[in-house]
Parts: structure tokens; C-alpha cells; sequence
């Protein structure tokens, strides 16, 4: 495993392992305050970026001021984000996913979003309307149109990690170190072995919250393409779906134009949302349940 970042003992949470907690005061403090509003509005770029991240991966009670300021930003998007008019256009047949992106002519259009806020909110209803796919083999497609995440959006968090160059902040290197990491983090455990066939485990990601702000988020790869895992408890579960319409196990593609697809498994009382580009899903399947 590398090197362990410290952690405190009395935060909010009492988290450890590999996510950090979150501070006694529950707020930003000090010089740093700036630079944090810098980081998490997304404004610092090059070396500061860099340097900043490098402070975080030693600084526990630095990366709890992040989580927490995202949090805060999550609420505040999620109670005054205007109204976005969406407007479907020409979803294709089976091969509408990768057919669509490379033309930029199939799924959602977003309209009406103009003025400077434009840049902030776009992202966020392309978020709501990624496609989340339940159960087996011919299973039916939902559409997130309603209800968005508490704190960030998936499209947000894969696109965060993206900009990062799907670096690790913390990687565990065996199967032991995976299950404590997850079990210190929720009180229960699920495992995605090292040596999973067809998917190599990048590591983890800090400062990602979705659900709720102990969501705890897995980079992964298949087949070239960086898929990530979102983990929380499954009672922190929140309605992201509606029904959107139903379809065969070949039914038309869900990808949007974030070219991304969202697939959901639940497994031993937690919740694991794959965020993923490709038109299956092809990790969350070979999570296994580690004890209790």
C-alpha cells in the first residue's frame, strides 16, 4: 500500500484509512481558506494545482475543508440551480451509444442555459440525465431526470478525477488492505480482487462526495477506458431515477453527451454505482461481499 496519509482521532465522523474526516469546526480556517476556494471552485491550475493536491495527499485535516466546502457546494447547487429545459434528440438504435459521441447528433440537448452561469450549470443537467441500467441481461433503462445527488454529480466526480489524470491518492496492493479500507469506512466490507481478470484497480480518489459526503470513490481500468466505482452505504441510497422507458435486452443506446453510462449494484448492505464510458457494465459485477 503507499504510504498512508495521516489522519486525526476526534473529527466529525471519526473517519480513517484511505478518506480522511472531517474537521471538529466544520469549516475552511486560516490562509488556506483562499486557496481551498481556489481548488474546489475549479481555478487553480498547473503547479499551484499540483502543489495544492501535493499538500492534500499529507494533510487529512486539509482534505476534510475540501469534502466539506464541496459538500456545502453541493447543497447550495441542488437547492438554487435554475431550471434547465432538456431537449431530447434522435436517441439511435443498439449502437446509438458510440455512434452518437463520435457524431454529436444523438441524445440530450441542453437549451436555454445562457449568460455567465451558463459554464457552472451545463455540466450539472448533463449530470442528471446520465442512463442507469438495473438488473441482468435484458433488464430495462432508466433515464436520471428527476431527482440529482445531494452533493456532487457522477458526471462531476469522473470528470474531476479526469482532469487529475485518474492519478490515486491511496492504493491498497492487496485484497486485505481492500476490505479493511472499505469495512474502516462503512462498518461493512465488499472486496474487487487485485487480480480481478480484464480490470486493473487503479486506486482511490479523496474529496468525492455523492450520495453523501462519506461516498468513497474507486478508479479502475478495462480495456483502456478509466471506469470509476462510487461506494456508499445502501441506506444512503437516494432516488436518482425515473422510469424513463423500458426496452429489450438490445434496446436503444443511453449514452448522453458526457459519453457516459451510470449502472447500480447493491451487495452487502452498500450501494456501488459504476460511472463508466463504456455500453456495459464491467466492474461492479465482480465485487464480492467480504464478511460483515
Amino acid at each position: 500500500m503507499s504510504e498512508k496519509p495521516p489522519t486525526g482521532s476526534g473529527g466529525v465522523g471519526g473517519d480513517g484509512g484511505p478518506f480522511g474526516e472531517l474537521p471538529r469546526d466544520g469549516g475552511k480556517q486560516g490562509k488556506d481558506g483562499a486557496a481551498l476556494d481556489r481548488y474546489v471552485d475549479g481555478l487553480m491550475e498547473g503547479d499551484e494545482r499540483a502543489a495544492f493536491e501535493a499538500r492534500l495527499r499529507g494533510d487529512a485535516a486539509l482534505r476534510a475543508e475540501v469534502e466539506l466546502q464541496r459538500r456545502i457546494d453541493g447543497r447550495l447547487r441542488a437547492m438554487y440551480a435554475p431550471p434547465a429545459r432538456i431537449e431530447m434528440a434522435g436517441r439511435g438504435g443498439s449502437g446509438a451509444g458510440s455512434a452518437g459521441r463520435a457524431g454529436g447528433s444523438s441524445g440530450p440537448r441542453l437549451v436555454g442555459a445562457t449568460g455567465p452561469s451558463r459554464k457552472r450549470w451545463v455540466p450539472l443537467a448533463v449530470a442528471a440525465m446520465l442512463a442507469l441500467v438495473v438488473g441482468g441481461g435484458g433488464g430495462y433503462w432508466w433515464f436520471v431526470v428527476g431527482t440529482p445527488a445531494p452533493f456532487r454529480q457522477p458526471a462531476e466526480i469522473y470528470a474531476a478525477v479526469a482532469s487529475r489524470g485518474f492519478e490515486p491518492e491511496w492504493v491498497c496492493t492487496t485484497d486485505e488492505e481492500f476490505v479493511e479500507a472499505v469495512r474502516d469506512r462503512f462498518g461493512r466490507a465488499v472486496l474487487l480482487p487485485v487480480a480481478t481478470p480484464g480490470v486493473e484497480v487503479i486506486g482511490w480518489a479523496y474529496g468525492t462526495p455523492v450520495l453523501t459526503n462519506r461516498t468513497a470513490t474507486l478508479m479502475t481500468r478495462v480495456d483502456g477506458h478509466e471506469v470509476l466505482v462510487l461506494i456508499d452505504k445502501g441506506e444512503s441510497d437516494v432516488n436518482l431515477r425515473r422510469v424513463g422507458e423500458a426496452s429489450g435486452g438490445s434496446g436503444s443506446s443511453s449514452g448522453v453527451s458526457s459519453g457516459l453510462h451510470l449502472y447500480k449494484r447493491r451487495l452487502n448492505g452498500l450501494v456501488l454505482y459504476e460511472v463508466s464510458p463504456l455500453d456495459s457494465a464491467r466492474v461492479i459485477g465482480s465485487f464480492e461481499a467480504a464478511g460483515r
